[in-house]
């Protein structure tokens, strides 16, 4: 990640990469967000969640590295239900994980190595 200082988290995730699914969107990822030092794969989301739903670009937050058409067209739309979330780990697996209403759901066929 470039934009920002990662900082070492306890339970070894390494970053989490936000995918947009909703609205039709192509599954494209849009951002990788530093996890911070919470305890748990929960903060990590959260704190994705909340870095890229926030009222001012949130492609400019500490702890977000823009990607892809976030980058080409300049921004884009914040996280939403039906997005996906994959959390790497530091040893390259990831788990994804849907975006639900209230928090988010592991996507359990969706376990991959990257």
């Amino acid at each position: 990640m470039s934009k920002n200082t990662m900082s070492r988290n306890p339970i070894g995730i390494r970053t989490v990469e936000i995918l947009h699914c909703a609205f039709g969107d192509d599954g494209t990822k849009v951002a990788e967000v530093d996890p911070g030092v919470g305890p748990d794969v929960e903060s990590a989301l959260e704190r994705a969640w909340r870095l890229t739903n926030i009222d001012t670009p949130w492609w400019t937050n500490d702890g977000v590295t823009p990607c892809g058409r976030t980058v080409e067209k300049g921004g884009c739309r914040s996280t939403s239900v039906g997005d996906l979330a994959r959390v790497v780990q530091e040893d390259g697996s990831s788990r994804m994980w849907l975006c639900a209403s209230f928090g988010w759901k592991p996507l359990e066929l969706a376990a991959m190595s990257a």
